[in-house]
């Protein structure tokens, strides 16, 4: 019986430094029947070299080109477009995936027919590769070996913790990432794109879970992720999703889940005041508009709640104090 063919994309912009050892990784997979196609967006280092060296050696590699930069949700959209075959996998450029999340997502896919798409968990790597820790997991999936999220199941957990997928985990079958989901719409949502993707997708199907690490995700201090964090003085792109999901669906609109998403602002907002006064910005520090006693409340729901509690009062207080005025 024949493998199911799976149709994995690639993004890519001057990331020479680390493709090299992304695409070993993908050549590695215990399932074989595997098409690869590198969407290099107008890279001026030696990407499209190393890639055609990878590709004299596997003809299973396919390169796809663009004369001008369409930006990462741009080439993202491109990936989804020419999604083929059963099930398709976006995979960054610079993140190591072990030689077996490619069979487990597809085992779990040909399994649960009633989910679209499949996330897996994943380590956190440096830039040489070593593990630092792991991505952040709910606890409410790490119990488990492997969860199937319905909407409402989904909206609950990002409604207490933020966008809890790893975006360069998830495989989903190809017809509904080429023909229903279409976009990653970097327009409206920018940066947080993904989990509007991830949501799109629990409305008319279900999101799959595998709590088993089977990518490394690399964290370098010159990343966009790292560099954003340390630098953002706005709100989080992440609310944007968050605020279309309060508009269209009551059970973002419930007193339990505006206390969480509050929750979460106050969190965006601690590290945005610290920034600024870190970074010497003129800009004011932004201020916590929602309800304390709910804030307070929320915070002694779980360990992971309480810890950022503690840190955003702490950061609510310093800033104040090194700006000069009341906390």
């Amino acid at each position: 019986m024949s493998q199911p063919r799976v149709c994995i994309c690639i993004p890519t912009y001057n990331a020479a430094d680390t493709l090299a050892a992304t695409l070993r990784s993908v050549l590695a997979q215990t399932h074989r029947n595997l098409v690869i196609k590198i969407f290099d967006n107008a890279s001026t280092d030696s990407t499209l070299q190393l890639v055609e060296s990878f590709k004299e050696n596997d003809p299973r590699i396919q390169i796809y080109t663009s004369d001008t930069n369409l930006g990462g949700e741009g080439n993202f959209t491109r990936c989804l477009k020419a999604a083929e075959g059963d099930y398709t996998a976006i995979y960054h450029s610079d993140d190591l995936y072990h030689p077996t999340i490619v069979e487990e997502s597809v085992g779990f896919l040909e399994k649960h027919r009633d989910c679209g798409a499949v996330a897996v968990h994943a380590l956190l790597i440096d830039e040489k590769a070593r593990i630092t820790g792991e991505r952040f997991l709910p606890n409410e999936l790490r119990r488990q070996g492997e969860a199937v999220l319905n909407e409402a199941a989904f909206l609950g957990l990002v409604s207490l913790y933020g966008n809890f997928v790893t975006c360069p985990s998830v495989m989903a079958r190809s017809q509904l990432y080429r023909d229903t989901i279409a976009q990653w719409n970097g327009r409206e949502f920018k940066t947080s794109a993904d989990l509007d993707v991830w949501w799109r997708i629990t409305q008319m199907s279900r999101l799959g879970v595998l709590t088993k690490p089977l990518m490394s995700y690399r964290v370098s201090q010159a990343s966009f992720t790292v560099r954003e964090t340390k630098r953002r003085l706005t709100r989080h792109d992440l609310f944007l999703v968050i605020d279309r999901m309060r508009e269209t669906r009551p059970a973002m609109q419930t007193k339990l889940a505006v206390a969480r998403i509050e929750f979460l602002e106050f969190k965006d907002i601690a590290l945005r005041r610290w920034n600024i006064v870190r970074s010497k910005a003129p800009d004011p520090l932004p201020r916590f508009h929602g309800s304390w006693l709910s804030l307070l409340k929320t915070g002694f729901t779980s360990r992971f709640h309480f810890k950022f509690l503690l840190a955003g009062v702490g950061l609510f207080i310093l800033t104040g104090l090194l700006r000069g005025g009341k906390p």
